[in-house]
């Protein structure tokens, strides 16, 4: 509709300035001035038309609000934090912090070696004691009883220099260490 007025007020609107260019006696047909008039009046209209259908615009549809999106927890995370905020003294219900972690860890090695390595409980507390569980000696000493770590000169600097403690490191050890055997498991 809108451009069948827009063409319609176009087509006036060229016949009407044809109309006043040339004059009535070049063209050969005498016109009157009402008749310009009207031609004119009739252009207004359908160019106040055209202009008017514009402004009238229909209100853009309503959209639906999209879905929020649920944060996704991090597997891990709850261990992560549990770590850096793991300390010595910090004592919940007579364990400390560091025990409790070791303790978790030490349930997962179980698993792990129940898993992929067909160990009883009571085996895989064996080789976790003895540190035969695995060939990283940092991982080994971490639940060993009395097992402890040969570590060259450079490897002691390296740690009194690191800003990580010697818990989180043989923290890291170990979960590289049941990584290792989780993946080469499967």
């Amino acid at each position: 509709m809108m451009r069948r007025l827009a063409l319609l007020g176009a087509l006036l609107a060229l016949s009407g300035l044809t109309l006043a260019a040339v004059p009535s006696v070049a063209i050969g047909l005498p016109l009157p001035g009402t008749a310009v008039l009207a031609l004119g009046a009739l252009a207004l209209l359908a160019g106040v038309s055209g202009a008017m259908a514009r402004r009238s615009r229909p209100e853009p549809p309503a959209l639906p609000v999209p879905e929020r999106r649920r944060s996704a927890t991090v597997p891990g995370a709850d261990f992560d934090d549990r770590l850096a905020n793991a300390t010595i003294h910090a004592a919940v219900g007579g364990v400390t912090d560091r025990d409790a972690i070791r303790d978790h860890l030490r349930t997962t090695a179980r698993a792990v070696l129940a898993r992929y390595d067909g160990l009883s409980p009571s085996e895989a507390d064996a080789r976790l004691a003895d540190g035969s569980w695995t060939d990283d000696p940092v991982a080994a000493a971490f639940f060993a009883d009395e097992l402890s770590v040969d570590r060259s000169l450079a490897a002691r600097l390296r740690a009194v220099l690191s800003e990580d403690s010697a818990f989180r490191r043989g923290v890291h050890h170990v979960v590289a260490a049941l990584d290792r055997r989780a993946s080469e498991g499967r």
